[in-house]
């Protein structure tokens, strides 16, 4: 007990002159003590409950009972008060009893016993701390030993503990369901007949970890085999325990994590990942089918089949694939089926998409909806189906495979494939059907260039025949200019088609060389200059006198300039003018078309260069013009660009480079 105060020691004796005689020892030793008396039973268990007893000092033989009924009540009500028995000469086996029942010492009555007295006492009230001090400790281990077991059967990890030599001695529920055997019929068997493995490692550093050696700190990944010929994918990490020296290992702790699941998802995000690319790559139909089944083997299934139809109507285009050993009659009977439209509700197509979500079933259950009844298969191997729609087209994917079952997460996953093989084969379809529609616009244009130009070149020989021949008639004369007009008008369209189509394929030719710019700006001038007169707009030339050679097309960077200025003239009011420039920077040429027309919209600026594009739907031509002029300086490794703003007239410009 602590020194700060003096003990308190009860003293319990009928007797008076004992009682006295045990007080004044107390009183008269070098220790400070407290004393409290009673003669009975009654007044001792009264005292109890009331004060704080550091010690008893009991008579055996009191009115009212004896010390046994005192230290039932001590035992009972948990007080912890230490008990000194004091008996009779010859009462030995009195005081073995008493002893077991709970006493702490025992006096016997004789000339001697008051020197005895605080040294009993002293005893028994350091003999009961060190008993509370080790109740308290096994209340703290038992504590902590429940705390440790609530853990360990709550957590989603199999936590497998052995002692020195390998041998199991305990398992958590999570280790129980993952190696499949109860802790009870676990316990004394070797580690490495309930955690069967093919990593032969794992026994060599389990033994050399409990023989002493440094244990990694990394997991390590094992393939369990279960009762059922299954596997599932765990990773392993060993703790050890010490001993009391807390340098020799008593024991391993081994925890093990399944991450099957994990494994799974992390497999089908990397297919996945790397699937989209490869399907997202084909541009033809018949490919991108190809590709869906080859890559759905055999990481998906041993077998695939997809078949897909456009909406519009159609033949059904099917593709499979199976590995070396899987050649189930249905995919064939599929495959060489003489099927048409899906419009028919027979049709397996139609039948596969009234499902309305992916389905797991056998391969006979999969004849019986898209083919009807059949033969019964000998072999059942599972299989997913997964109707897939996009926006041209419809379909289906099969997936089969002899050793494995499609559950939940398969279906789930197996649906997300479809709808990248759906997206895939519909943009491949799409591509397919816009490569047939630019190949009959091709021929198309060709077809009409070609035609146009032979009844074009005839009217253009009449005219001017009929101005050599009536010269003296200026009606005549005047119908033939008209229809020279037009026929040159005709062709130019012709020309600007031509070239707009070669621009958009990447065709069109450009044949560079040194080029006199500066007669090619003078050129371009002179030939709008009577049109400009016409319509009253000055057309101005104002090009450096000593312009370095180029390297340019000349005919094409005529084309430019003819389009620039005569998309100017249409937008420049009478009495407004056209700036022809031509300015030498450092290693370049600067050309500009500059005009005081109208202007152009800020939001129309974008969409200057797009093919058919006119801001100004009343405005003459085919919105051809600076399309085609751009698409000719791209050709010449430069951009045009465009400076403008409404009611400030417009600049187009593009550099070339000068010739060294």
């Amino acid at each position: 007990m602590a020194a700060e105060r003096p003990l308190h020691v009860l003293v319990v004796d009928d007797d008076a002159i004992d009682r006295k005689s045990v007080i004044r020892a107390l009183r008269t030793s070098s220790d400070e003590f407290d004393v409290l008396e009673a003669s009975t039973c009654a007044q001792a268990m009264e005292c109890l409950s009331a004060h704080e007893v550091d010690c008893a000092i009991v008579d055996f033989y009191l009115p009212d009972g004896d010390a046994s009924r005192i230290l039932l009540k001590i035992a009972q009500e948990r007080l912890g008060v230490p008990v000194v028995v004091l008996t009779g000469q010859g009462d030995e086996e009195l005081a073995v009893q008493l002893l077991q029942a709970g006493a702490a010492d025992y006096l016997t009555k004789s000339s001697g016993m008051g020197e005895r007295i605080p040294g009993a006492v002293r005893r028994a009230v350091r003999l009961a701390e060190v008993e509370r001090k080790a109740r308290q400790a096994e209340d703290d281990l038992r504590a902590h030993r429940e705390s440790l077991a609530t853990t360990l059967r709550s957590i989603a990890d199999a936590v497998v503990t052995t002692d020195s030599t390998g041998n199991v001695t305990y398992l958590n529920p999570a280790a129980e369901r993952l190696l499949e055997v109860d802790d009870a019929r676990a316990n004394g068997k070797p580690l490495w007949q309930l955690v069967r493995v093919d990593d032969g490692n794992f026994e060599t550093r389990v033994r050399q970890a409990l023989l002493g050696s440094p244990v990694a700190s990394s997991r390590n990944r094992l393939s369990l085999l279960r009762s059922d010929g299954s596997r599932l994918e765990v990773e392993e990490r060993v703790s050890l325990l010490m001993g009391s020296d807390r340098s020799t290992p008593s024991g391993a702790v081994i925890s093990l994590t399944d991450v099957t699941e994990q494994r799974r998802a992390e497999k089908r995000l990397a297919f996945l990942a790397a699937a989209s690319p490869v399907l997202g790559a084909t541009r033809e139909l018949s490919p991108a089918l190809d590709t869906a089944v080859n890559v759905a083997v055999p990481t998906l299934a041993d077998a695939c089949l997809v078949g897909v139809a456009p909406r519009n109507g159609g033949r059904v285009q099917w593709a499979r694939a199976e590995s070396v050993d899987f050649e189930p009659p249905l995919f064939r009977e599929l495959c060489e089926a003489q099927l048409f439209t899906p419009d028919d509700m027979d049709h397996p197509l139609s039948r596969a998409s009234s499902l309305g979500a992916v389905a797991a079933l056998d391969l006979e259950q999969a004849r019986e909806l898209l083919i009807g009844s059949g033969a019964a298969e000998q072999s059942k191997p599972t299989a997913v189906l997964v109707p897939f729609s996009a926006h041209s087209v419809f379909g289906l994917l099969l997936m089969a495979s002899r050793s494995r079952r499609y559950d939940r997460e398969d279906m789930a996953f197996a649906q997300d494939f479809g709808r990248r093989v759906g997206l895939a084969v519909d943009n491949a379809w799409l591509l397919e059907q816009l490569a047939r529609a630019i190949r009959i616009r091709d021929d198309l244009l060709a077809v009409v260039s070609h035609d146009l130009r032979s009844p074009l070149g005839t009217l253009m020989l009449v005219a001017e025949s009929l101005e050599d021949e009536w010269g003296s008639e200026d009606g005549i004369v005047d119908h033939a200019k008209t229809v020279t007009r037009s026929v040159e008008r005709m062709d130019r369209l012709i020309r600007d088609l031509l070239d707009a189509e070669s621009i958009e394929t990447g065709s069109l030719a450009v044949s560079i060389e040194s080029t006199n710019i500066a007669g090619v700006l003078e050129d371009s001038v002179a030939l709008f200059a009577s049109q400009a007169d016409e319509r009253g707009i000055a057309l101005i030339a104002e090009i450096d006198g000593r312009l370095p050679l180029v390297s340019a097309d000349p005919h094409r960077i005529g084309q430019v300039l003819a389009n620039l200025i005569g998309n100017a003239l249409k937008f420049t009011e009478r009495g407004g003018s056209i700036t022809v420039g031509g300015c030498a920077q450092s290693a370049t040429v600067t050309l500009s078309v500059t005009d005081t027309g109208r202007g152009i919209p800020a939001e129309d600026i974008p969409h200057l260069f797009d093919r058919f594009w006119r801001g100004d739907r009343k405005a003459p031509g085919a919105g051809l013009g600076l399309a085609i002029a751009s698409g000719l300086v791209l050709a010449h490794g430069s951009r045009l660009r465009v400076q403008s703003k409404p009611g400030a007239g417009s600049r187009f410009y593009f550099e070339l480079p000068a010739v060294d």
